[in-house]
């Protein structure tokens, strides 16, 4: 009875979300509507001058008003730039290259047919969220290549593709600080909590994996909710798919050897760059003997691994004849492209006038010095802390960016109350998880309703979002709750890290 009175209550909620949500204007003219208001919010402050004053450079910091004729020009004189430097573009863009030849020579989908014969449905989504969750390893690629994946499997096992999508959609951005591995994150965000640090201490030292421990448990954690949500929710929610499924199609003999040989030659190429790993002078190695050289050649090795794999298949099956098949494939590829470049141009003028207008600080720097005033200590002004990071990140999508701003904030004050620099990080990066999947300004935010698209073109922003939400909701809850336990007992958040602060 509290179960099916439960459900009910999440069930109304989320009908209201659909139903408020679709009144909103298609998301391209959205954007360009939020651009205006942006425009219109500048304008209004910078007449009031309102300013604050940056944590990080000490300097004043103004909002500016794009009414004026310098920034109309300007804005005027780089709408192509915007467009072109709108973050995910290029990545999205070169992935599909790799990608399409994969997926349009048939390899995406006879792989996966292949390998799901013997796969247990039981295991499906739990295996699905788990791989996403740790697809952070390899920076943003993972929004572009899980995703779409998770739709084909969910598609071949009879579920509806659109709650695979959003299942890994929200298991890729909602555990993003949550690997089974140190990830770039790491030492970029325990740089800029120990320079936050060193304006009270200057020997105190904030190692990369200083919130390991935790973030190792995350891991579970995040894949049983997005697991629990998909099955319980979302999939129910969104019901039968009326795309026809091909799970049940015979593999040809000629297909499963194509399929190996292409295996084989992802082995081979993975094994070629992990020799080249290792070693002082390893090609993938930077001058201090870092891997940054390899984070950055994510997106070239994906284009290699699936379009080498896909043309392998494709030539043994008989589909590519000439390089004109293969270019035909990644024309009809780049086709599909339409709808999120259209999204792309709006996102990308939104983004830029945003940034422009300096609200995105003052907003954070203003949030920040309302909870000092509060006057709170112990565990309420780190929940505090956590919602005002969760609220933050709708205007502000970047990670990094969101710390350098707030961090000679909060460390400090949170320091001076007996918290660690440590847990204050902690508490950022799971409040910057837990909404990354429900803000629009997150850059691959337009990418997801691409790819439902492929499956349903008449789909909604407001089934979209009333599908993401119960994530961010369920995310929050467990991870603060599990954040009190970690308190509670006073366990080591990492290496070298504890709670508290002497």
């Amino acid at each position: 009875m509290i179960k099916k009175k439960f459900n009910d209550i999440i069930n109304n909620y989320l009908n209201l979300v659909e139903k408020v949500a679709n009144k909103l204007p298609d998301p391209f003219f959205l954007f360009l509507i939020l651009s205006f208001l942006v425009i219109g919010l500048s304008a209004v402050l910078s007449y009031y001058n309102l300013s604050v004053l940056h944590p990080a450079s000490g300097l004043k910091v103004y909002p500016e008003n794009l009414l004026e004729i310098q920034n109309l020009q300007k804005l005027i004189t780089n709408i192509v730039a915007n467009f072109i430097g709108f973050p995910p573009l290029g990545l999205v863009l070169a992935s599909m290259i790799g990608i399409g030849i994969a997926d349009k020579s048939g390899f995406f989908s006879t792989a996966l047919r292949y390998s799901l014969l013997k796969f247990p449905d039981k295991l499906l989504v739990p295996a699905v969220c788990f791989v996403s969750v740790n697809s952070s390893l390899i920076a943003d690629a993972g929004v572009v290549v899980l995703p779409p994946l998770a739709g084909i499997l969910f598609l071949a096992k009879g579920k509806n593709p659109i709650a695979g999508i959003c299942a890994s959609f929200s298991a890729v951005v909602g555990g993003f600080s949550a690997n089974l591995s140190v990830t770039a994150l790491d030492p970029l965000l325990a740089e800029l909590t120990q320079s936050a640090a060193n304006e009270l201490n200057l020997d105190y030292v904030v190692h990369a994996p200083s919130n390991y421990y935790f973030m190792f448990v995350s891991v579970f954690l995040v894949t049983f909710v997005c697991t629990y949500v998909t099955n319980r929710i979302v999939i129910p929610r969104l019901g039968i798919s009326n795309v026809k499924s091909e799970k049940f199609k015979e593999i040809s003999p000629i297909e499963i050897k194509a399929i190996w040989a292409s295996f084989a030659s992802v082995f081979i190429i993975l094994l070629t760059v992990l020799v080249n790993s290792f070693g002082d002078t390893a090609f993938f190695r930077d001058q201090n003997g870092g891997f940054t050289i390899l984070y950055e050649s994510i997106i070239p090795l994906i284009i290699i691994i699936f379009g080498v794999s896909g043309t392998v298949f494709g030539l043994i099956i008989g589909k590519i004849k000439s390089s004109k098949s293969l270019v035909d494939m990644m024309v009809a590829t780049m086709n599909q492209m339409g709808v999120y470049l259209l999204l792309a141009f709006a996102a990308g003028q939104f983004l830029a006038l945003f940034s422009w207008s300096n609200l995105g600080v003052i907003v954070a720097v203003k949030g920040a010095d309302l909870i000092i005033s509060l006057g709170l200590e112990g565990f309420p002004i780190l929940f505090l802390f956590l919602i005002f990071s969760m609220v933050l990140n709708i205007f502000i999508s970047s990670a990094s960016a969101k710390w350098t701003i707030i961090a000679p904030v909060f460390v400090p004050m949170l320091m001076l109350i007996g918290w660690s620099p440590e847990l204050t990080q902690l508490i950022y990066r799971v409040a910057d998880s837990t909404t990354n999947m429900i803000t629009p300004l997150l850059p691959y935010f337009p990418l997801i309703i691409v790819f439902a698209k492929k499956y349903d073109n008449d789909i909604s922003l407001g089934k979209l979002l009333s599908s993401l939400i119960p994530y961010s909701l369920f995310l929050f809850i467990t991870w603060s709750i599990l954040i009190f336990i970690w308190i509670y007992f006073n366990l080591p958040l990492g290496p070298d890290s504890q709670l508290f602060y002497q």
